[in-house]
């Protein structure tokens, strides 16, 4: 069966999936109190670099025994060997060398620990910086950026692209952050040929006749307003096609890249999905979040595992390449990471499972200081040997580098909320 994430490079806007979610999203936005800030962090401010981010998502959770933190030779580290990196004394599983011969440029943490086992609470945190709460709903780190940059982003491209499912949303931040989620189909943000502009431009027009009514009832508009008046469900609808309109479309059509750079990058769900991202990038988009699935590996791991590990290595090496070569890398800060870790434990299916006590993260560029290692597992990996890193510790640490202070808070209708969920920036990343 061939998955979203495998035809990255022939996406399409599924019109219900984007309809329904800014229908429900502008309704969250109608009923919620703007947003304004409590205080702010002068330091985080003046040590802002990064200008974007490339957030790579694991989805399943890859197992850091066979990615970067390989314990070959031991009971818990299966067949999986372990190869030398440029940076003396790390080393990172076998199906991983070109970014072992770019880890100057990486920073590797060893040693991130939750209690959150379960996909859903786990995604939920890792994004968030927040366990899940009935009270409140958090936003995702992309719309946490989006938000925050909002009064320097450009409005002819969304702030946050989601290639693939939108993990969390974007919460008490409202729909106008959540992001432009683009899955499945062919050819970028192609729509039907049938829908051509000005039969789009009727629909629009029609949609706004029947909105403003509705508008004015119940008090989204003043009862004098003019027939281009709605609610934020019409701000919504005209933006999504302004967008569609725009350089967004051309962003993710991958094909109009050289062979070369597409060879460059691999024609696999991670290659194309890396290649889109730094196009996006190039584009303006502040956050890009790439979902790559199937990395819940419950059985076979020791089979399956390596060809997507190659995949991941060449994509991830070739996108660090292709930034630094554009003078991009240092203003794009790349994340990599999953829900958890897998288990040192090899199951009876020839599997790893799930396993939140102990797992890796991999940062470059972006103001990170490259090069280095924070925090390392027990010798069976079955433990934080030193340094253990909390998830709101590495989501303090990305928005630090956009200039964010973690501890400045936000309104969330009546209560005031931190970015980040009280923690500093690992300090060991700083320059």
């Amino acid at each position: 069966m061939t998955t979203p994430n495998e035809n990255l490079d022939r996406r399409i806007l599924g019109r219900r999936a984007f309809l329904t979610g800014s229908l429900g999203g502008a309704l969250g936005l109608m009923l919620a109190r703007p947003l304004s800030a409590l205080g702010g962090d002068g330091a985080a401010a003046s040590s802002a670099t990064a200008k974007s981010c490339v957030l790579v998502w694991l989805q399943g959770a890859a197992s850091q025994l066979e990615t970067f933190d390989p314990k070959p030779g031991t009971l818990t580290g299966g067949p999986t060997r372990a190869i030398d990196t440029a940076v003396r004394g790390l080393k990172f599983a076998e199906h991983l060398p070109a970014l072992a011969e770019r880890a100057r440029k990486l920073a590797v943490v060893r040693s991130m620990t939750s209690r959150e086992g379960d996909h859903g609470r786990a995604s939920y945190l890792i994004h968030t910086g927040y366990v899940p709460s009935t009270t409140i709903r958090f936003p995702t780190l992309g719309s946490v950026l989006a938000a925050e940059g909002r009064q320097a982003a450009r409005t002819d491209v969304p702030s946050f692209v989601c290639l693939g499912p939108d993990q969390v949303g974007p919460g008490y931040r409202g729909v106008e952050n959540a992001a432009f989620v683009v899955d499945g189909g062919n050819d970028g943000l192609a729509r039907q040929r049938s829908l051509d502009d000005e039969r789009l431009d009727r629909r629009r027009a029609l949609h706004r006749d029947l909105e403003q009514p509705f508008a004015r009832a119940a008090g989204l508009a003043p009862a004098d307003a003019d027939a281009d008046s709605g609610s934020a469900r019409t701000a919504a609808f005209d933006r999504a096609v302004g967008l569609i309109r725009g350089p967004l479309r051309e962003a993710l059509t991958v094909r109009q890249e050289a062979d070369g750079v597409r060879a460059r990058y691999g024609e696999t769900a991670a290659g194309r999905g890396l290649l889109a991202a730094r196009r996006l990038v190039e584009s303006g988009v502040r956050c890009s979040e790439v979902v790559l699935g199937g990395w819940d590996d419950h059985q076979n791991i020791f089979e399956r595992m390596p060809n997507r590990v190659r995949e991941l290595d060449r994509a991830l090496a070739a996108l660090i390449d292709d930034l630094e070569e554009r003078s991009l890398l240092d203003s794009t800060l790349v994340l990599v990471m999953g829900e958890f870790g897998r288990t040192p434990d090899i199951n009876a299916r020839e599997g790893r499972d799930h396993y939140p006590g102990v797992f890796s993260a991999l940062l470059a560029g972006g103001g990170i200081k490259g090069g280095t290692v924070v925090g390392s597992s027990t010798s069976d990996g079955r433990r934080v040997a030193d340094r253990p890193v909390t998830v709101a510790e590495l989501l303090a640490t990305v928005v630090g580098r956009f200039g964010i202070g973690p501890d400045e808070m936000r309104y969330a209708g009546d209560r005031p909320i931190r970015i980040v969920d009280d923690a500093k920036p690992i300090a060991e990343l700083a320059l």
